[in-house]
């Protein structure tokens, strides 16, 4: 007993020289499995939280795998119990949608840096393929982002009635879409092409630009198809 006192003392006494080391010093100073031995501090109430720490950034590979990756896989790292997966993948449920909040409706987006930007802070960590269309005013004022479709990890299927029908409801003078690869390139494929070139030619119908269209891989870089010089042309 009296062993497994000394124990949970120590325990409370790391946990509590943890915690005032951030206090003091911030979290930028914390390697990445101390940062997450502390979050761990508060869905796992007394036992020892480093091993696991090390555990899923073994098995994971990162910080934003391990916040991108599901409850079911989460569960699957040995001593992962639901509330601690729960509690993992809300973080990186509330990182993505701050990020999503972060886009300037005052901002003009003018170029393709800015399009490239827009559609990380839209659909970056997500750990399955969706697409986005994005919607910009006479002044190139962003006026919403649609949500087009939710995939699988390997294909997303982009409705170009749906892109069409929103951009003359939300009055659109221009569109950019943009859509990711977890674990993939950003290449688009050639089914990406087509698709593009399809809803380039439906929205020029409607007196609407397409100004690009975006693919993220699986680090979140930006591709604009504007540079794919086989497809540039229907960009204007």
């Amino acid at each position: 007993m009296k062993s497994e006192n000394t124990k949970k003392n120590l325990h409370a006494g790391h946990r509590q020289r943890v915690k005032a080391n951030v206090c003091k010093n911030g979290f930028s100073q914390l390697e990445d499995h101390r940062l997450l031995e502390l979050i761990l501090f508060y869905s796992i109430p007394q036992a020892d939280t480093n091993g696991l720490a090390h555990k899923l950034l073994d098995e994971l590979g990162s910080l934003k795998n391990i916040f991108n990756a599901d409850i079911d896989r989460l569960c699957m790292v040995d001593g992962v119990g639901e509330s601690t997966a729960i509690m993992l993948s809300a973080m990186g449920e509330a990182h993505r949608r701050s990020q999503k909040s972060s886009a300037d409706h005052r901002k003009a987006y003018k170029t393709h840096d800015d399009y490239r930007e827009l559609a990380v802070s839209y659909l970056a960590g997500e750990s399955k393929e969706v697409a986005f269309a994005f919607y910009f005013d006479s002044a190139d004022k962003l006026k919403r982002a649609v949500p087009l479709s939710s995939g699988d990890e390997t294909s997303v299927q982009i409705d170009s009635k749906k892109v069409c029908q929103n951009a003359l409801l939300l009055d659109a003078t221009g569109v950019v879409l943009a859509h990711n690869h977890p674990g993939r390139s950003n290449e688009p494929s050639l089914s990406d092409l087509d698709a593009t070139r399809s809803i380039s030619v439906m929205l020029r119908r409607l007196g609407i630009r397409l100004y690009d269209h975006i693919v993220l891989d699986g680090d979140d870089n930006p591709y604009s198809m504007y540079d794919e010089q086989s497809i540039r042309a229907v960009f204007y």
